[in-house]
């Protein structure tokens, strides 16, 4: 019985880079010029802000937590960082821009950690409330947009090393999914992490400190949503108060998709990896195939939707054995 609850669940587990493969396939019946080292490239390097964002979400995920002001504080990390030393305090170094992005949003992880674990307000009502607290704050920072910011803030998101041809965001993304497979798979944390989304009151007796799992879960999500808004401002060579909107759905659905289960306890970072890889695969496949925009968001929510059911049903069979 345990073996085929065992099964039940690798299949899960399998099934977004089964689905990858698919997509890949329907790429290059499409357009045939899909299947080429350049637009592979590009797909994935236009993953890394999204797959940077949904390691960081699955970490809150893993222990039953949520945090929806992601997707602000995605904005909120690069354009504060930039104008402090482009604005308000001119004189100091570029490269002082790129921990201040860091520690903007581990500021903003701790407080939302903070008020969810601590004093024990809902960590959605959290999420929600500082999702329009930060969009608010950075619309009145930059009204319209924030130009010419520094080459050091850039670099990571928009150089290319042979002769132009590979993008550094891919090394990036590699170093950023080797760290957090090694903590999460290798490391004492990755399994007191799982084990506190499975029963928090169970992990606390065994000796894991729950809140300080659950702090450091929403501090690494809010670090890894300022830093996927710097790669993502690198890229696009400015800022806009309009980074990151709506983003939060994307991400979710793609660590939803890659089978971390959104009451705790069970997911991995390679499926969280093959979520995003996976979304970002069709937003290109729909691209090419001339599909309207708005029925994109369609395709998305339908998307989400199915791996949702597909994961309740596949944990529940798993369950019964």
């Amino acid at each position: 019985m345990r073996l085929r609850s065992f099964l039940v669940l690798a299949m899960t587990d399998f099934m977004v880079w089964v689905l990858l493969a698919i997509l890949m396939v329907a790429g290059y019946i499409v357009e045939p010029r899909f299947i080429t080292i350049d637009n592979l490239l590009n797909i994935i390097s236009h993953t890394t802000p999204l797959a940077i964002m949904v390691f960081g979400l699955a970490l809150l995920l893993m222990i039953g937590r949520i945090d929806l002001s992601m997707e602000s504080t995605y904005a909120l990390g690069p354009i504060v960082a930039n104008l402090l030393v482009m604005t308000w305090f001119p004189s100091l170094p570029d490269f002082f821009a790129l921990p201040v992005c860091i520690l903007i949003g581990i500021c903003v992880g701790y407080f939302n950690g903070y008020l969810s674990v601590k004093l024990g307000v809902s960590d959605f009502l959290v999420g929600l409330a500082m999702l329009l607290f930060v969009r608010g704050v950075v619309k009145y920072l930059i009204p319209e947009g924030l130009y010419g910011i520094p080459d050091s803030f850039c670099y990571l998101g928009s150089e290319r090393l042979l002769d132009g041809r590979f993008p550094v965001t891919i090394i990036v993304l590699a170093v950023v999914f080797t760290a957090f497979y090694l903590i999460t798979r290798k490391r004492p944390f990755g399994r007191r992490l799982l084990a506190t989304g499975s029963n928090r009151e169970a992990a606390f007796i065994s000796g894991i400190n729950t809140n300080r799992v659950q702090m450091t879960a929403f501090v690494v999500a809010g670090a890894m949503a300022s830093f996927a808004g710097m790669i993502s401002a690198g890229r696009q060579l400015s800022c806009t108060n309009g980074m990151g909107e709506d983003y939060i759905m994307t991400v979710l659905a793609s660590v939803v998709l890659g089978g971390v289960v959104m009451t705790g306890g069970r997911g991995t970072i390679i499926g969280a990896l093959g979520g995003a890889l996976v979304l970002q695969t069709l937003e290109n496949v729909l691209t090419l195939s001339d599909v309207n925009p708005f029925l994109q968001d369609a395709v998305f929510g339908f998307i989400l939707l199915s791996a949702i059911v597909f994961h309740g049903v596949r944990t529940r069979q798993a369950s019964r054995y």
